[in-house]
Order: structure tokens, then sequence, then C-alpha cells
């Protein structure tokens, strides 16, 4: 069983996204998209002709899962299981060919990567899905959430 610290387990998550965003969004539009990751705030967003992404977690609740044996060299850890979501914003501009099509695209990219899948660490996904929501005058807009878990020892 691997335990991780909320930052390990968001390290671990934005791995995967920008691993398979390098991976497969340029197929989908040229230049790859940028992304921009919590955390890491700019002053200015991309160009209103950009298509591009931000990608962002929400921890939920956090729930002790496990405590079989006191702590100590023979005990276990008091293990606290955490559950959350990742959202990752995707933005297609509003003016030319096949943007919507292109950016419906790449927010099921978003959703494919959460499907059946687990960073190397075991943060574990579940049901991810594809919210579309409305223009904002600049771009067209798609939310993919997932949901997340993974374990934690208590103290880390």
């Amino acid at each position: 069983m691997t335990y991780l610290t909320p930052q390990q387990a968001r390290k671990e998550m934005f791995a995967l996204v920008a691993t398979t965003w390098a991976a497969k969004a340029g197929a989908i539009v040229s230049p790859i998209p940028e992304v921009r990751y919590q955390g890491v705030e700019e002053a200015k967003v991309p160009g209103a002709d950009k298509f591009w992404m931000r990608a962002g977690t929400t921890t939920v609740t956090t729930r002790q899962s496990g405590h079989a044996l006191p702590e100590g060299p023979d005990g276990s850890p008091v293990v606290f299981t955490n559950y959350g979501f990742i959202t990752l914003q995707i933005f297609a501009p509003m003016k030319g060919k096949d943007v919507w099509a292109k950016g419906e695209l790449l927010a099921e990219l978003g959703q494919c990567m959460f499907m059946a899948s687990e960073t190397g660490g075991s943060v574990w996904f579940r049901n991810p899905r594809i919210r579309e929501i409305n223009n904002d005058g600049t771009w067209f807009r798609w939310n993919v959430i997932a949901d997340y878990q993974f374990d934690q020892v208590k103290g880390s």
C-alpha cells in the first residue's frame, strides 16, 4: 500500500494530466494548448484565439479508514482516505473553424485520462464526466470532473 500526502497526490494527478495532454492533445489542436495549474497563477489568460486548459483539485472529505494494531514497530499506521475531485477546465475560442468540435474532443481526452485509471502512487479515479458550461463571450467551455481518492498516514 502506498501512502501519499495531499501535495504528493496533487503532484501525481497533475503529472498524469501533463503527460497525457502532451502526448495526445496535439492530435486534436496544434499547437498543443497551454495548461495552467492550481497554485501557479498568471496575470493574463491566453489570447481569445487560443485553446487552453486549467487544472485544479478540491478535497471534499478525509475519513479514517484503517488502524488495525497500535502504532509502533509491530503496529499499523492510522490511515485516512482522502476524497475529492479534479477539474479540468477546457477553453476553446469562439471564432474559428471547427472550434466547438475540437474543444469537445479535448474535453473527451480529459475524461478518458481518468477512466479506469490511477497514478503510480495510488490515486484512484472514478466517475469521470464532462459538463458543458455556457460560453463567456470569449470561449466555449467544458469542465471535466473526476472523483479521486488516496490514502494518507496520520501526520504525513
